[in-house]
């Protein structure tokens, strides 16, 4: 698995989830536990079965999550430096001539409501333009259609 940015928000946002699946996995065995008292074979118990899977489930995607927490660098603050666009800044783009900014988050960090709206660095019209200079011109693919991305600007965010 490839490393993963995180902001401290994303970072939370998966330890939260982690300690969510945690208490999952221990209710799925209280309840496999009281579905074999029942009295019934283990192998005939719909409840049984179900928990099982759903520990399944739920493990899997713990096992996710600690590969991903493993793979994690949590970044605090943008790089001063604007010359490059990076994790915490505001880019400043043009989407087939429409003007747009957007403040580029972590691993899962979306949030439209905030102004500029916050997308991860891992988003299709923002993947291809980390770590390039204002300027670059490329082409991406969003819903199907090719769309040609120019970053104009890069800026720190306002709060910071």
């Amino acid at each position: 698995m490839s490393r993963l940015y995180l902001t401290p928000k994303g970072l939370d946002r998966l330890q939260e989830e982690q300690r969510v699946l945690v208490e999952d996995l221990r209710e799925q065995g209280k309840r496999k536990a009281e579905a074999n008292d029942g009295g019934e074979c283990w192998h005939d118990s719909f409840e049984n079965e179900d928990a099982e899977r759903q520990q399944h489930r739920i493990s899997y995607r713990l096992r996710e999550l600690q590969q991903m927490l493993a793979n994690a660098q949590v970044i605090s603050d943008p790089p001063s430096n604007c010359a490059r666009l990076a994790l915490g800044h505001v880019a400043y783009i043009m989407l087939d001539d429409e003007p747009r900014s957007y403040h580029i988050g972590g691993y899962g960090d979306s949030d439209s409501t905030t102004n500029p709206p916050t997308i991860s660095y891992q988003a299709p019209i923002i993947a291809k333009l980390m770590g390039k200079e204002p300027g670059f011109r490329t082409v991406v693919e969003i819903n199907g259609s090719k769309r040609v991305v120019v970053l104009e600007d890069i800026e720190l965010p306002k709060n910071v």
